[in-house]
């Protein structure tokens, strides 16, 4: 397989793929349209909820282009998992019934899955030159749909 540098021929491939893998007419697998959010951090994915793998996992992969912040919030009744892919990320927590604050630099030599219980709020701030890559799931039973985030009026990190 041959690395393309030149991003026009990396942009009609692009358009290539997203043509002609609409039409494709698979048997063995189901191809299904990722929701996409686009802000000006990155985006993230949101892969839709397949309930023949059971249920009662959400995942979304968000991207952090260098020198924003994702975050800054927790859950009331779930632990999160995240991977981070692609580079270094300030990871910021707060245990707000303690009152301890950590900041750590995750520089992705050794991989890591970061587990967040509830009630810790938590961000990730892209400190290197290129986009980065989360991978967040966690579990939250049956009630798969408007999974709640608890936002926090102070943020940890900007």
């Amino acid at each position: 397989m041959r690395l393309y540098t030149n991003n026009k021929l990396a942009f009609h491939v692009k358009i290539y793929i997203i043509r002609y893998m609409k039409n494709i007419d698979l048997k063995n697998i189901e191809l299904v349209p990722l929701p996409t959010r686009t802000d000006d951090r990155g985006w993230v994915i949101t892969p839709p909820v397949i309930k023949d793998l059971g249920g009662g996992v959400h995942i979304h992969i968000p991207s952090l282009r260098p020198k924003t912040v994702r975050g800054n919030h927790y859950h009331e009744t779930y632990s999160e998992a995240v991977i981070i892919l692609g580079g270094k990320c300030l990871v910021a927590t707060r245990n707000s019934a303690t009152d301890t604050y950590e900041e750590f630099v995750y520089d992705g030599i050794i991989k890591q899955l970061l587990v967040i219980p509830p009630h810790i709020t938590h961000a990730f701030k892209n400190i290197g030159y290129r986009s980065i890559y989360l991978v967040c799931y966690y579990c939250c039973g049956e009630e798969m749909e408007n999974v709640p985030v608890s936002s926090i009026a102070d943020r940890i990190l900007t």
